[in-house]
């Protein structure tokens, strides 16, 4: 539909969503991110999010850069989420 249409062409436009949490000098992160942090981050750069479009097989634990599947309909591809010390 034209709905999915657009919400994958918003999903093609996103750079890499960072995601600002307080972790130690070592980059461990005191509360684990989940797909919930990651789809409020997703929401507020104005792209819809729900936590069906996206695989992850377990929450971030660690800053770093990460590939996040995701499954719009037909439509597969990455989304790069970086999670960085605040």
């Amino acid at each position: 539909t034209a709905h999915i249409a657009q919400i994958v062409a918003s999903y093609k436009a996103l750079d890499t969503i960072v995601i600002e949490v307080k972790a130690t000098d070592g980059g461990g992160l005191f509360k684990a991110v989940g797909l919930k942090d990651v789809c409020m981050a997703i929401d507020a750069l104005g792209v819809h999010a729900d936590e069906t479009y996206f695989t992850l097989e377990k929450p971030y634990k660690h800053t770093g850069t990460y590939e996040l599947p995701v499954h719009i309909a037909e439509w597969k591809s990455i989304v790069q989420v970086e999670i960085r010390a605040k």
